[in-house]
């Protein structure tokens, strides 16, 4: 694996020899779950620009703050993270619920905002305008609808009993959410509130959709597949990653909709071992095109916007990979805080969903 000290080099050759790459604008924020803080980088160069404490000043004392997933808002403005306090983390998320979305000015990388919430939360994702953040808790079987403009309640949306949501992306007033416990992948029509699902008979972690919300994409972990689900046709259409896969965590689809990226991390069941590989799928011709390396425990996976670059954390070596996504080889590593978790992307072009 490449070191970090080489980054620069070989982001320089890959740029053309002689050519000076101008001023990178673009921010990648991972949730460093075990660390209580967000790590700020370059997308190019991968430099750490910032290390954002999460705790809270509460009765006299602190509370750490533990981030499990991140999301740029849609105008690039915020960043939020959905966490838990490390006391209410460490005794394994018994007893009284103590968490909340935290939300980080994007630019100043000061506090913003808390919204406490309850059931145990997962992932943050957001409606295509912004008008809206959904949440997704795990223990509750339930999203979450938050207005960013006043940081309220608005609603929340049932989903399959013991589904356990996880994973969410929003495509065309559609929300796809991924139910590791109900071995499924819900969708709710936003307008109306109706939900409804499909089995995929696997453990999904997260999902993705196509930008007409006619398609969602899932990796099961414990069988090591990729599925596509036709949300008209309620059709599952099944891959089998190859036999080097440990079991599949995060997904990210391209803007143009032509490669799924998967992370593969193994470790959540005590039969798969520790990945360090993400593939590539080629959604039209549905087969795995190849890999690329990445750190131990590889989870949460984000793209640029033309695809070019790919940034996948490691949770077992702390560290985030830059992967050229059309060469598949290593431009770099940086070491972030312990145990990242969800990562997301402030593109030059704007926020990656």
């Amino acid at each position: 694996m490449t070191h970090p000290r080489q980054t620069l080099a070989l982001l320089a050759l890959a740029l053309g020899c002689g050519e000076t790459p101008g001023p990178d604008t673009s921010r990648v924020f991972v949730a460093d779950e075990r660390a209580g803080t967000l790590t700020v980088l370059e997308g190019a160069s991968l430099r750490v620009v910032a290390t954002v404490d999460l705790s809270e000043a509460r009765d006299g004392g602190t509370v750490r703050f533990l981030p499990h997933n991140v999301q740029v808002a849609p105008d690039g403005q915020t960043v939020w993270a959905t966490c838990a306090s490390e006391p209410y983390y460490t005794r394994g998320y018994m007893g009284v619920d103590d968490e909340a979305v935290v939300i980080v000015d994007a630019r100043s990388m000061t506090m913003r905002g808390r919204i406490p919430l309850r059931g145990l939360l997962a992932h943050v994702v957001f409606d295509g305008p912004g008008r809206f953040a959904y949440v997704t808790a795990s223990n509750a079987d339930e999203v979450v609808e938050l207005s960013t403009a006043t940081l309220t309640e608005t609603r929340r949306l049932r989903l399959p009993p013991r589904g356990a949501p996880h994973g969410a992306r929003w495509c065309a007033g559609r929300l796809f959410v991924a139910l590791p416990g109900g071995r499924a992948i819900a969708w709710v029509e936003l307008s109306t509130g109706a939900v409804d699902s499909v089995r995929v008979d696997g453990v999904p972690i997260q999902v993705a959709c196509r930008s007409d919300g006619a398609l969602a994409y899932s990796a099961l972990q414990d069988t090591r597949e990729v599925v596509s689900l036709d949300v008209a046709s309620r059709a599952v259409r099944r891959l089998q990653l190859p036999d080097t896969a440990r079991g599949p965590a995060q997904v990210y689809l391209s803007a143009d909709g032509g490669r799924l990226w998967v992370a593969d991390q193994g470790l959540l069941t005590s039969s798969l071992q520790v990945g360090n590989r993400a593939f590539a799928v080629d959604t039209a011709a549905w087969r795995v095109v190849g890999d690329g390396p990445t750190g131990l425990g590889a989870h949460g996976v984000v793209l640029s916007r033309d695809g070019a670059r790919v940034y996948v954390t490691s949770i077992t070596e702390h560290t985030v990979t830059l992967l050229d996504g059309r060469s598949r080889q290593a431009l770099g590593v940086a070491p972030v805080g312990r145990g990242p978790n969800g990562i997301s992307l402030l593109d030059t072009t704007g926020p990656m969903p």
